[in-house]
């Protein structure tokens, strides 16, 4: 199994899934089932550093927010949800 070739950087390896930069936005692929698809985890949101961090639970990530002066705010998914939606924590 090889990723897409316009894979910018790749963060970290964790729990059986690859998680890495694409066009701006964070995804992860599953390692152990080649059957699964690739999932965006930063929405629409559209990251804005290189600076990342995961737990066992959630994956943290900052991104634009166009309703702040600073312009960045900080971000977690959660990786258990279904969903995988963002939510901003700051």
């Amino acid at each position: 199994e090889s990723l897409e070739s316009d894979v910018t950087s790749i963060i970290t390896a964790r729990n059986g899934y690859i998680y890495y930069v694409k066009d701006s936005a964070i995804y992860r692929r599953s390692l152990t089932d080649t059957t699964e698809k690739e999932v965006k985890l930063s929405g629409e949101l559209k990251i804005k550093t290189d600076f990342f961090d995961i737990d066992e639970d959630f994956f943290y990530f900052f991104a634009e927010d166009t309703t702040k002066s600073t312009k960045t705010s900080l971000y977690r998914v959660e990786l258990k949800s279904s969903s995988k939606t963002p939510e901003k924590m700051a």
